[in-house]
């Protein structure tokens, strides 16, 4: 275990093995985390795998995030029987950095391995999610009419109406200090600075701000050249615009999901993305940040859900803990 815990924290090729870590906090289900090797990346995975036979939901996350940002949702997909792995994507998180092309092309070749490799395992098309990066990725991986893709569910994604802090994350009030200080700045700081901000721009209710996801958040951001390497990965997302998607060749069932109090990724896309994708479902939470995986897991969990479901219906207490009531 000690080998492998050195490994997964470097992002190490040689990582292969899977080897199961931690459980699902809620004990709905096992969550395994492993390191693994995906388009010549180092990184990780977490999994869970259902009974349903049913697409496999694969869960892309957000710029400066990482795979963690996706338990609640995990052990809420695990609850209704159901298969799904993220992945930290090239840069975030245990994962190695990518090292070849733009940044938005090096995630999508990225994912669309991912997408290939997860329909293998399975034997049948899957679903892919995003929130923000991840979701701007969703929307690429979706044009794409050679991938075994069941729907997408394109979250906040960022590319459309974004605010200026998105691309200046460095503009913040402390972030700066992260960026510029000549001298040393201890990781146990810049890990506070990283949590506040965090929480002033994720989170539109701070009391369902989930500590455990902004300690995790905290924690793969906790030194300044990591930062300031993210950062000006932030930047070149701006020159990587032009060939942000195609709503046009997206021909797969489209679920959007947005927040209506978004600070980053702005509510006015919400209804022009849909509107740009023939067919699509536009679903706005009220009174949701910027990620909703997060401040409302339940029913973001229930929107994927519905987006690829199964025969049976889900029954009414299996709904009452995916929002939360039971």
């Amino acid at each position: 275990m000690r080998e492998t815990k050195r490994q997964l924290r470097h992002g190490s090729r040689r990582a292969q093995a899977p080897a199961v870590l931690r459980r699902g906090a809620s004990g709905s289900g096992l969550i395994r985390e492993y390191p693994t090797t995906l388009w010549g990346i180092g990184t990780r995975a977490l999994e869970v795998e259902g009974s349903e036979p049913a697409p496999t939901f694969l869960l892309l996350h957000g710029f400066l995030d990482s795979a963690d940002t996706w338990r609640p949702v995990l052990e809420r997909l695990a609850a209704a029987g159901r298969s799904a792995i993220a992945y930290d994507m090239p840069g975030f998180g245990f994962a190695e950095r990518a090292r070849h092309g733009g940044l938005l092309d090096q995630q999508e070749s990225f994912v669309a391995e991912a997408v290939r490799r997860v329909a293998a395992k399975s034997g049948r098309n899957v679903v892919v999610a995003g929130n923000s990066l991840g979701g701007w990725v969703t929307l690429r991986i979706g044009a794409h009419q050679n991938l075994p893709l069941a729907a997408i569910a394109p979250i906040a994604p960022a590319g459309l109406d974004m605010s200026p802090w998105f691309f200046r994350a460095e503009r913040i009030p402390a972030a700066d200090a992260i960026v510029d200080l000549p001298v040393p700045i201890p990781s146990r700081v810049t890990r506070d600075i990283v949590s506040r901000t965090f929480r002033q721009l994720a989170f539109c209710d701070q009391s369902k701000v989930d500590e455990p996801s902004i300690r995790r958040f905290a924690f793969h951001n906790r030194d300044r050249a990591t930062v300031r390497w993210r950062i000006n990965a932030a930047r070149r997302l701006i020159t990587d615009g032009g060939s942000a998607y195609h709503p046009e060749r997206i021909m797969v069932p489209t679920t959007v999901i947005w927040g209506d109090k978004d600070l980053l990724c702005l509510p006015s896309g919400a209804k022009r993305l849909s509107d740009e994708i023939v067919g699509s479902r536009l679903a706005m939470l009220h009174g949701c940040g910027h990620c909703p995986q997060l401040e409302e897991p339940g029913r973001t969990a229930e929107l994927l859900l519905e987006t690829a479901p199964t025969k049976q219906r889900a029954k009414p207490r299996l709904r009452r803990y995916l929002l939360g009531a039971a």
